[in-house]
């Protein structure tokens, strides 16, 4: 097992430049002869179709380091927690008998937002059941699944991290997102209960069907995703484990690397 190469996690709130990060890193690896290839953890970017909203990585991106997880279901398909966990980790185990795997999670509570009805406090108590044989309030002390994990997160200010979000949002619109979310309408999104949920999708179904104006679409997809990143730094806060980089650091990827020496 100490020969294992290391898994490699990076998370961080929603805009604060983890996909880039993670090919960064798997370029600068495989350039020093540690092939390293990328695993997605996002709960939206398994969909087909659902690239604007997702800020999926581009074709030229996929191209240029192998990617797992992505655009492997249809948008009318419901999502499993059991299932992603199986795939993923049964990926990461593939990957690690010859290299590196990156986990680029952005979003570590997404198991939760895929189940109907109080998703979160089932999931959390399942894990707990696991790994106690019995559930309370109290969550144990955090414990991977995995050997040699590795999490690194990427830290920005408030008004920053709030700039980036509206910047994106202002992005997603300029390029097609509403034909996009009108496209993938067509082809059943409404009927996904999991991809019809996807922040930003949500608020354009809602202008389609004339329950909000476009403008009024555009600010609740900001708005929630502020919400939603201000959430996901709760949920980090709660983990020690975690080493944190500033966002605009250009040498996260090298010092990474640095850390773990590899």
């Amino acid at each position: 097992m100490g020969d294992q190469p290391p898994l490699i996690v990076l998370i961080g709130p929603t805009a604060s430049g983890k996909s880039s990060l993670a090919i960064r890193l798997a370029t600068l690896l495989a350039g020093r002869g540690k092939p390293a290839e990328i695993v997605n953890a996002d709960s939206m970017l398994v969909y087909r179709g659902m690239n604007i909203g997702t800020a999926k990585p581009s074709a030229d991106e996929l191209a240029r380091v192998p990617h797992h997880l992505v655009d492997i279901m249809e948008i009318t398909e419901t999502a499993s927690v059991a299932d992603f966990q199986s795939m993923a980790r049964a990926t990461i185990e593939r990957l690690r008998r010859g290299g590196i795997a990156v986990l680029a999670e952005r979003h570590p509570s997404a198991a939760a937002s895929i189940l109907a009805g109080n998703g979160r406090r089932i999931v959390r108590a399942l894990e707990v059941i696991e790994l106690t044989g019995d559930f309370s309030p109290r969550l144990p002390e955090p414990v991977y699944a995995l050997p040699r994990v590795h999490q690194f997160g990427l830290q920005l200010e408030r008004d920053e991290m709030d700039a980036r979000i509206a910047q994106r949002v202002e992005q997603m619109w300029a390029d097609g997102f509403v034909d996009e979310v009108r496209d993938l309408a067509a082809r059943g999104l409404r009927e996904g209960l999991t991809a019809s949920r996807g922040l930003g999708y949500q608020q354009v179904l809602a202008y389609l069907a004339g329950e909000l104006s476009e403008q009024e679409a555009k600010q609740a997809t900001i708005d929630g995703t502020r919400r939603f990143a201000r959430k996901q730094l709760g949920w980090f806060a709660r983990d020690p484990r975690i080493h944190w980089l500033q966002a605009s650091d250009p040498r996260a990827a090298e010092t990474i690397t640095e850390i773990l020496g590899v």
